[in-house]
């Protein structure tokens, strides 16, 4: 499918304004101050909420703001998801997935259970057939939360409390016990300091 939009953003944008006449005719307005990104639910990183609708409550700006899910790179799922987070906007975040949500959904042609309701046969139909076209490909490729790089093993600071030497180790080997500071000795071999137990110590100074 040939590209319209460069901006994920202006994509979804452009699938607002064209899904928006299925919404009045079946009765409902929606928010004129309205927006829609491509970006993970507000505290719900880790991909499994696909989409989010919030209230304009929560906006500084007063605008009901709307988030589809990185993850999704199949332009009809994301304009399914588009389109669940468009009833919500249309009968108020407030109302949540209770009646007044699901009817929407009856009415617009999403199906399923009213937490997971997905575009029909008909509704998909319509959005192959009309929207995309007019949408062209949706300008995005998936994201995976969970490929970020492992965080490495945090080695623990250990300093001897009277001669300053200091070692890294692991909490492996810190929970078989504190390791012991090595004796310092003078030119004569007298010994004047170390043989300490040392001391966890964190990277601004401080004892733990």
């Amino acid at each position: 499918m040939e590209q319209v939009h460069e901006i994920r953003e202006a994509w979804l944008d452009h699938g607002v304004h064209l899904i928006t006449p299925r919404f009045v005719a079946a009765g409902y307005t929606l928010p004129k101050a309205l927006k829609v990104a491509c970006g993970f639910a507000p505290g719900a990183r880790g991909g499994k909420a696909l989409g989010v609708c919030i209230s304009p409550k929560a906006s500084r700006d007063g605008r009901t703001e709307m988030f589809i899910s990185p993850v999704i790179e199949d332009a009809l799922k994301a304009l399914g998801v588009l389109i669940h987070e468009m009833a919500h906007a249309a009968v108020g975040v407030e109302a949540g997935h209770g009646k007044a949500f699901k009817s929407c959904c009856d009415k617009i042609g999403l199906e399923g259970k009213a937490t997971e309701a997905m575009p029909g046969s008909n509704l998909n139909a319509w959005l192959r057939e009309v929207v995309l076209p007019e949408l062209g490909a949706y300008p995005h490729a998936a994201v995976d939360p969970h490929a970020r790089k492992k965080q490495a093993t945090r080695m623990i600071k250990l300093v001897c409390p009277e001669t300053g030497y200091t070692v890294r180790t692991t909490k492996k080997w810190l929970a078989m016990g504190k390791p012991v500071s090595p004796i310092i000795r003078d030119e004569q071999g007298n010994p004047i300091g170390g043989g300490r137990e040392m001391a966890v110590q964190d990277d601004d100074g401080g004892e733990e």
